[in-house]
């Protein structure tokens, strides 16, 4: 049920060809405390991206033109802030983000 909410509300937020392109992976429950009331961040996304790829970076600067800005955070995983055991990061390791664009929900 997680991954169909994601993808919906992915979906309904992104151009259709980025969603084309952009592989999400829910890594719901890894790790996460899922009893919690509070969301994790105000944003509807959490996109973990990496700045080094000029792809990324372009899904980034495009998303970010069309409104994105309150909506979605961009997570730079090649940041040395980086932290994948973080609530917000969904507890998504480097490894794993790099194998795909990777989106965390409010609720984890």
């Amino acid at each position: 049920a997680a991954r169909s909410n994601a993808a919906a509300l992915y979906s309904r937020s992104m151009e259709r060809p980025l969603r084309a392109r952009a592989q999400l992976r829910m890594e719901a429950g890894e790790g996460l405390d899922l009893g919690r009331k509070s969301p994790l961040f105000d944003e509807q996304l959490n996109l973990l991206y990496d700045s080094k790829c000029s792809v990324c970076r372009w899904e980034v600067d495009t998303l970010t033109s069309l409104g994105a800005t309150g909506k979605i955070i961009f997570t730079d995983i090649e940041s040395t802030s980086f932290d994948p055991s973080s609530a917000e990061n969904g507890g998504v390791s480097y490894e794993a983000a790099m194998a795909s664009m990777t989106a965390v929900t409010r609720d984890g």
